[in-house]
């Protein structure tokens, strides 16, 4: 029982990093996780909901509907909401390792971000 449900983890894992959002931002997608995505890191990196400018550097492939203000999506907040603790607590690690002179991108696209994103979202699914 217990290599089972070692397995299923392993899988759930596995399933859960290939189908993160980093993948979808180096190339064409269509999957709604690069809007969730965009919420999560406009809250921690720019403070805000504006969602035009998370867009103007990586344009969705679907039909979301971006003016000036304010940013309108199709999909909810929800989704983005449960991975950011996840990704805040990362933000911190990187503006902290940045702090002491360790030379860590804190754009918030990096793979460190996009993982503990998907990995928060597995957390909760498990």
């Amino acid at each position: 029982m217990g290599i089972a449900i070692a397995v299923n983890v392993l899988v759930f894992v596995r399933v859960a990093v290939i189908h993160s959002p980093y993948y979808s931002y180096l190339g064409p997608s269509g999957a709604d996780r690069k809007y969730y995505y965009a919420v999560a890191r406009s809250l921690v990196i720019d403070h805000d909901l504006e969602l035009a400018n998370e867009f103007a550097m990586y344009p969705p492939t679907s039909d979301l509907e971006v003016r000036e203000r304010p940013s309108v999506t199709k999909f909810p907040f929800g989704v983005s909401l449960l991975s950011l603790p996840a990704f805040a607590v990362t933000h911190a690690v990187a503006v902290g390792l940045q702090g002491a002179g360790v030379p860590v991108a804190t754009d918030g696209y990096s793979v460190a971000y996009v993982m503990a994103y998907a990995l928060g979202q597995m957390g909760f699914a498990l």
